[in-house]
């Protein structure tokens, strides 16, 4: 009740899971203190304040099969780590990213390829497609750099990573009314990196709400709000150009429509 999934992820009974909440700090606990099937809360397993909410949960016991940690925030900030400054206990919480008074982290994404690209979009539908090359390493307690340039009262609303060794079908994108589409990545033209950018799709008076990037391999798409949930076949999901505005996928009208990695 009065909950949203956040994510699921494969671990092992050993495993160390890193939470990462939106006000920039990370907590971690060990699976093997929790009992087999038994639902605990976040709460309890770590430090968060009462008003941080969770956005992110990650198996850091294999994070260092991957080079970079990269974090976007709502103010349109984006920052890339080494995984090795985040080998840390964090039970009580650690800085993840540095961050003014009125943002918030709003994604989180691991890479081990500087050709790797994140595609970052502001509620108004605009987006940034470019590689993480374009953004230098820092320390973990940083700021970053601008992700897209954003006007007066314009935030990001979702971004996505699109990893240079997965052949993906496409972008999926949802607005607020609950249409979506898959987008072919060859209809999004590279940018560079802080420009204002154009439209992900057409969103005559709706927002943007989620972006997804879908591997070829994915069969099933989770798609919710915090009153509706849908499992969609990728196949069922109609393939069409950037410039428009897709069939209905959820029936509700809803800024806080979310894609859960896939299945």
């Amino acid at each position: 009740k009065n909950a949203i999934l956040i994510n699921t992820l494969p671990s092992s009974n050993v495993g160390t899971i890193s939470a990462f909440s939106g006000s920039g700090k990370m907590y971690n606990f060990q699976l093997s203190d929790l009992e087999y099937d038994k639902d605990y809360s976040l709460y309890a397993l770590t430090s968060l304040a009462a008003e941080e909410k969770i956005i992110m949960l990650i198996d850091s016991t294999e994070i260092n099969l991957y080079k970079y940690l990269i974090t976007v925030s709502r103010n349109g900030y984006i920052k890339k780590s080494f995984t090795s400054y985040y080998n840390v206990r964090a039970k009580r919480g650690t800085p993840s990213a540095k961050l003014n008074d009125d943002d918030e982290l709003i994604a989180v994404f691991l890479s081990n390829d500087n050709d790797d690209k994140v595609f970052i979009v502001n509620e108004n539908g605009n987006y940034n497609y470019y590689p993480i090359s374009e953004v230098g390493v820092t320390a973990r307690t940083t700021k970053g750099v601008k992700a897209i340039k954003l006007d007066n009262k314009e935030h990001v609303k979702t971004a996505t990573i699109i990893k240079n060794n997965i052949k993906y079908t496409g972008l999926l994108s949802i607005s607020s009314d609950g249409y979506g589409k898959i987008t072919s990545l060859d209809q999004y033209n590279i940018t560079s990196r802080a420009v204002k950018g154009i439209k992900v799709m057409s969103l005559n008076e709706n927002k943007i709400v989620s972006i997804y990037a879908v591997p070829e391999s994915q069969e099933k798409i989770f798609i919710f709000s915090p009153k509706t949930a849908v499992c969609v076949e990728t196949k069922d999901i109609s393939l069409q150009n950037r410039a428009t505005s897709g069939s209905k996928l959820i029936n509700i009208n809803d800024t806080n429509i979310m894609i859960m990695w896939g299945i």
